[in-house]
């Protein structure tokens, strides 16, 4: 029962540092080169108007 307990320990420390690495990298990427800009036409997307 012990491998199978690590094997799931392993799995989720996987699944946590992928999220923690995706993360990471849009911080990173929004840092250096700005907010993503809104494109034209997409009526979906969150605006930030001042209020």
């Amino acid at each position: 029962m012990q491998g199978l307990s690590r094997t799931m320990f392993r799995s989720l420390m996987g699944v946590a540092f992928a999220a923690l690495a995706t993360w990471l990298a849009n911080y990173l990427t929004e840092r250096i080169f700005g907010p993503e800009e809104l494109e034209a036409g997409n009526e979906s997307a969150p605006t930030h108007r001042a209020a």
